[in-house]
């Protein structure tokens, strides 16, 4: 989900939109309950339904149930009803399922594992702060200095994106041509290679970014001044990211910065539990004098004191072993031991400025909070990657046996397993490191990338690799932007593993003495998902791997942008009332799978009821009820004023 944009027209192929989102996507929530002890509301615990759609598998919340508000309560969207929410947030309005059943289904991967052991470095992920700001200043006066009328909105975080998917593509083809580069054990942090050391910072310094170039045109640079800025800027990381990986290396090599805080020992992170406003806490490296300082919502460092003890019960539970789903037990006496004495009631916390002490476990959790908000602090610009509401994920859960995201991060994932751009700070927390380096050879994952269509191109055709390759049933549900003109689009309409919505549904429909189910549904599949045309279908290309294919034009399903919204980016700072945004675009579905995966999956989405109703149309409406907050139209978020998520008004 890209952010907000007055311009919201799908861009032509080679051609990038303003609204095109940053590296890497950040929070999951599911809709506000809305529940406050200062509203008078009626609590109904019976027969409430689960967001993740198996009724009382998870935990239950504190006062979880039906709200059925009285009249005295404020009206929603008011500013007393806004106010009520940012004094007191709602228990349950969960920002991740709490799921840590079945882990080690897709255990953990050699490089997560190993990252996972490896101390965590704060120290070089501040340094990486500071030049990632040095090379965005430099970014801007190359820009200025090229002729540009404006710095052009994501400009930056798309070089960035750009320039990493570039190095993985030339990783993998070494890898096929036979050369080492991937890794197995080590025993020194000099054997970890570059691309694990560095995740943000571009390392290629001979990189010629043709995106950027066409980003700078639409500025008003010329090509040969883009260009001249895009080798400056290639050059510029490759330095510094360098200069990073050095010092990522000496940090693990000395077990720490020896003197950074005069004692040759790690510096400790700094916890102000005294900051309630919105719920969050600011976490300082050394002393409170020492800035950069960075913030997370309590309700999120929670969530990764969860995922930071569950991936450590893996480890040590798998230790190394391929296969078996694994449950993973924490209480909450553990989170609460782990976060310290100012975690244990944070709606109540008089704590201010407590030094984290104690059990060494507990100052290695603080020092990997920091890092991970450290380097998606630095990835992160004027937009930020939004994800599906958690109502949305409880649905493929129940429908798909989904639990897996291949685009996500520890601050925004919904499962406790996911993929990410960095698996060096997001290990610790369960990712599996990149999608382009996750190779599955069954199960269902979701996938909702980066709106960067170089990023969405390869991650087609990635998936597809997965697809011929995989023995197993493999199932990708994929959400992209409704961008018909570009490559992305084309490729996954044209796609031979898509499940073919409208041939499906034909075929439902003959021989049974009924009107077809395409006929039934009036172009309308249920819940405002229209079937939008485009593409020519591939030949099948295996015989034994490809679900059938026709040579008729395909297409995909399309969800209109002002009828659902997405949660933000950056939620693990918002509050709770502002965790969901309106999406800039509509959204289109594709289901990708192999011949395995149609036997295992397609009659779950297809067959009919008793009634004779193909189950696809309820889900598909669940589906867009899921994906539907209760937030402000478009037009009102923007002009809502940047402290809130909107544009900065002039």
């Amino acid at each position: 989900m890209g952010p907000l944009g007055k311009k919201r027209r799908a861009p032509c192929e080679g051609e990038e939109t303003e609204e095109q989102t940053g590296l890497e996507r950040g929070a999951v929530a599911v809709e506000n309950g809305n529940k406050n002890k200062k509203r008078k509301v009626e609590i109904v615990e019976e027969g409430h339904t689960d967001p993740d759609g198996e009724g009382g598998t998870r935990p239950k919340a504190p006062g979880r149930g039906e709200i059925r508000e009285t009249a005295n309560a404020p009206r929603e969207g008011s500013s007393a009803f806004r106010a009520q929410q940012e004094k007191e947030p709602s228990p349950s309005d969960p920002v991740w399922s709490n799921d840590l059943t079945k882990m080690g289904k897709v255990p953990l991967s050699l490089v997560a594992s190993a990252c996972a052991r490896l101390p965590p470095a704060p120290e070089a992920a501040m340094l990486r702060l500071k030049k990632l700001k040095a090379l965005r200043s430099k970014f801007h006066k190359a820009c200025k200095k090229g002729g540009a009328r404006s710095v052009p909105l994501l400009a930056f975080e798309r070089w960035l994106s750009r320039a990493k998917l570039q190095e993985s593509v030339v990783r993998r083809e070494k890898e096929k041509g036979g050369e080492e580069t991937a890794y197995c054990s080590w025993k020194c942090p000099e054997d970890v290679p570059e691309w694990v050391a560095e995740p943000v910072i571009p390392l290629d310094g001979t990189f010629m970014d043709r995106g950027l170039v066409s980003d700078l045109s639409r500025a008003g640079v010329s090509r040969v001044s883009g260009e001249s800025v895009a080798r400056e800027m290639a050059q510029a990381g490759a330095a510094a990211g360098q200069a990073l990986v050095a010092a990522v290396r000496d940090e693990w090599r000395r077990g720490g910065f020896g003197e950074s805080n005069g004692e040759g020992g790690l510096v400790d992170v700094v916890v102000d539990w005294g900051r309630r406003e919105n719920e969050r806490i600011r976490l300082f490296l050394g002393d409170t004098a020492t800035k950069p300082y960075l913030e997370i919502a309590q309700t999120h460092l929670r969530k990764l004191a969860y995922l930071f003890l569950a991936t450590r019960s893996l480890i040590d539970l798998q230790e190394g072993e391929e296969g078996g789903a694994v449950d993973v037990s924490v209480s909450e006496e553990e989170v609460s031991a782990l976060i310290g004495e100012g975690g244990k009631n944070f709606q109540n916390v008089k704590v201010k400025e407590k030094k984290v002490k104690g059990k060494e476990r507990q100052k290695t959790f603080y020092r990997c909070v920091w890092c991970v908000l450290a380097v998606y602090e630095a990835m992160g610009g004027a937009g930020f990657q939004a994800a599906l509401p958690g109502d949305a994920f409880g649905l493929l859960k129940k429908k798909m046996s989904l639990r897996f995201e291949c685009f996500g991060s520890p601050l925004n994932c919904w499962w406790p397993r996911f993929c990410s751009a960095s698996v060096l700070t997001d290990s610790f927390f369960g990712s599996q490191g990149s999608f382009f380096d996750f190779r599955p050879s069954s199960g269902a994952f979701e996938a909702n990338p980066p709106f960067v269509p170089e990023v969405m191109s390869s991650m087609v055709e990635h998936m597809e690799a997965l697809l011929h390759a995989a023995e197993g049933p493999l199932l990708f549900f994929v959400i992209v932007p409704d961008w018909t003109p570009t490559q992305m689009w084309g490729a996954l309409a044209a796609s031979p593993f898509l499940l073919d919505w409208v041939s499906a549904l034909e075929e439902m429909g003959k021989g049974k003495g009924k009107v077809s189910a395409l006929e039934e549904s009036q172009g309308d599949f249920g819940g405002g998902w229209m079937f939008v045309r485009g593409g020519q279908r591939k030949e099948k290309q295996s015989a034994g791997n490809c679900s059938k294919s026709t040579s008729r034009e395909k297409g995909l399903l399309t969800l209109s942008g002002k009828s659902h919204g997405f949660c933000d980016g950056v939620q693990h700072v918002k509050s709770s009332c502002d965790r969901h945004r309106p999406s800039s675009f509509g959204t289109s579905l594709a289901v990708l799978r192999n011949e395995a995966g149609a036997a295992r999956w397609d009659q779950k989405l297809l067959r009919r009821g008793a009634e004779g109703e193909a189950s696809l149309f309820p889900f598909l409406k669940k589906l867009a009820s899921g994906m539907r907050v209760h937030t402000e139209s478009l037009e009102e978020w923007e002009g809502r004023g940047s402290s809130r998520g909107g544009k900065a008004r002039g």
